[in-house]
């Protein structure tokens, strides 16, 4: 028989191990209560690129696409932009709206010229409220060099040197052939240009910026819209974008030490370490004052171009004015209007509108055709200061791109979103008196504070166009349907409601125009009923990916309870622990027993 001491050695020896096991469970458990709070998304992200020998970001989440080319850096390699062109991430998940930070090192080649891009986000090809960038502007032989500028139409006043600032863009000289640390940082309310980690403009500033799915990419060396145009003529370094303003001390180490620096940046791109923002300031949303709205403000025109091109208002305004007779094709909702037959002209507006505030709704199909532009929807001549157009431009290719003109704007907005031949699109253009927004099937393509002028527009000898100017130039080849034109801004829903449901969009319109029809009106023309979308438009939903980026709807699972998780994992395995040494004990004592 096994000694009452052997027991108790035995029972030790148990205790020991039980002990063992626990302490290997603590640290487990640890390591699962670490677990999501290191995977949970913070609210700051940084993004780094140091470039060596790789394009992708310190996190590797960013990877380009392209495989980049490389030289001697400021610290270790750097991306050479000069032979081999910008790199461009993928899509950022990051909230880009609370302030932003872009820096790098750069070395500009002795003989680059006029604009080189640093950084750059957003629609590059449009001033919108998504569109921030880093650059070299003004480069020069004569001048040896160029001026360290920053553009965010998003933020007024402007916050940084333009032509005209001559005192300020001297303390912005960088010169050819010299390392030089350029940086930006915005928080809300003030914007600081850094040259070297010195403060070289401080400026209170304000703006909203946005965030618009399509462009929601960072471009190292080039515009962001096609990672190409303004291509930097250099070198760039320790590339670094934040959703947040960084602090002037942490500039400045990256300035004055990059390879000390480059650890931070490592581990603040890896969530390794804390991230710790300058104040932010969340500015004011600029006032959209219902009372801006035109007095009713209800007025709706549409016209839904099934076989017939009359206006179901009691405006009774129709195209065709000339009696050219309009050949009708497939369209969204029943039949739309083939342009490449040629536009077409409204008949004059017969008493004065007030378009202060107004919506553009309609879909298209284009067709190809030679580089230049094609009008949609204009009204107005050219002559007038009120005159609006939304068109298209395109190089010749496969691809157009939308833009939006009004005359007293002074430009025009291009390169809004791509529009690849032969798909439907439904597009939307609204303005509230402050605020432009432009939908490309359904979402959100440009947002912008504007003063978009309309005074005086709706004249007795005003007309409208499709598919041409009010004068019959820049004629659009394809297909456009289900046309609207309102005194007042349509709300997202509505808008998001004719792309998605076409049909119903269509009757929901029908009855704004209804309930505006005068005491004993009987139209002239009555509304056709409307017909399910052709497959085509289905179709199109899914296949028009270029232009619409999915926003995912799916809630997200409430989060689990981390203690609640790791409490009940703590017991079950106690448990079983406990339940296997006694086990243990009992098998030893019943073999005792036995001798």
């Amino acid at each position: 028989m096994i000694g009452l001491e052997a027991i108790k050695m035995m029972n030790c020896k148990l205790c020991k191990m039980a002990a063992a096991f626990c302490a290997v469970l603590l640290a487990v458990s640890a390591f699962l209560w670490n677990i999501p709070a290191a995977q949970a998304e913070s609210e700051w992200s940084l993004y780094y690129w140091g470039f060596e020998n790789t394009v992708a970001d310190a996190a590797g989440v960013l990877t380009s696409g392209s495989e980049g080319s490389f030289t001697a850096g400021k610290q270790g390699q750097a991306l050479d932009a000069a032979a081999n062109g910008a790199i461009k991430s993928e899509k950022l998940t990051a909230d880009m709206t609370k302030g932003f930070t872009m820096a790098a090192w750069i070395y500009l080649n002795e003989g680059a010229e006029g604009y080189n891009i640093i950084l750059s986000s957003g629609n590059t090809l449009a001033a919108g409220n998504d569109r921030f960038q880093l650059h070299i502007g003004h480069a020069s032989e004569e001048l040896g060099g160029g001026y360290l500028l920053a553009y965010a139409p998003a933020i007024a006043p402007e916050a940084f040197p333009g032509d005209a600032e001559a005192d300020l863009l001297e303390a912005c000289f960088v010169a050819y052939e010299t390392w030089t640390h350029a940086a930006v940082t915005f928080n809300g309310e003030k914007a600081v240009l850094y040259i070297n980690g010195t403060p070289v403009l401080e400026q209170t500033a304000s703006g909203a910026i946005e965030t618009i799915p399509l462009y929601q990419q960072i471009t190292v060396g080039a515009l962001n819209h096609d990672a190409a145009t303004f291509q930097f003529n250099g070198a760039i370094d320790e590339a670094v974008y934040g959703n947040y303003p960084m602090k002037a001390e942490q500039i400045a180490a990256m300035a004055s030490d990059p390879s000390a620096a480059a650890g931070d940046l490592d581990a603040w791109a890896k969530g390794t370490k804390t991230i710790t923002p300058d104040s932010i300031v969340t500015p004011a949303e600029p006032s959209s004052d219902p009372s801006t709205l035109p007095p009713g403000g209800s007025t709706v025109y549409y016209w839904p171009l099934d076989d017939d091109s009359s206006d179901l208002s009691h405006h009774e305004i129709y195209f065709d004015e000339y009696g050219i007779g309009l050949e009708y094709t497939e369209g969204a909702v029943n039949q739309g209007i083939d342009t490449s037959f040629g536009g077409t002209v409204s008949v004059p507006f017969e008493e004065e509108q007030d378009f202060s505030c107004f919506t553009m709704s309609f879909w298209m199909r284009w067709d190809g055709s030679d580089a230049g532009y094609g009008a949609l929807f204009a009204a107005g001549g050219k002559e007038h200061p009120y005159h609006i157009e939304m068109y298209i431009t395109t190089d010749g290719g496969d691809t157009a791109y939308l833009a939006f003109y009004n005359v007293a704007m002074g430009s025009a907005m291009e390169g809004i979103c791509p529009i690849e031949a032969g798909e439907l699109y439904h597009v939307a253009c609204t303005y509230d008196g402050a605020k432009l927004n432009v939908y490309v099937n359904g979402e959100i393509a440009l947002s912008t504070q504007a003063a978009v002028d309309t005074a005086g527009f709706g004249s007795n000898y005003d007309v409208l166009a499709l598919g041409c100017l009010v004068d019959e130039t820049l004629p659009f080849i394809g297909m456009l349907d289900e046309v609207i034109l309102a005194d007042y801004a349509f709300d997202e829903a509505l808008i998001t409601k004719l792309y998605n449901s076409p049909a119903e969009g269509a009757a929901d319109v029908l009855k704004l125009v209804q309930a505006n029809y005068p005491e004993n009106y009987a139209p002239a023309t009555l509304a056709p009923t409307p017909t399910k979308a052709p497959a085509t438009a289905a179709a199109t939903q899914a296949a028009t990916a270029a232009a619409k980026t999915p926003v995912n709807t799916t809630k997200a699972p409430a989060e689990a309870d981390r203690t609640t998780t790791v409490v009940v994992i703590i017991i079950v395995i106690t448990v079983v622990i406990i339940a296997a040494a006694i086990t243990v004990v009992l098998v030893m004592k019943k073999k005792a027993a036995k001798k």
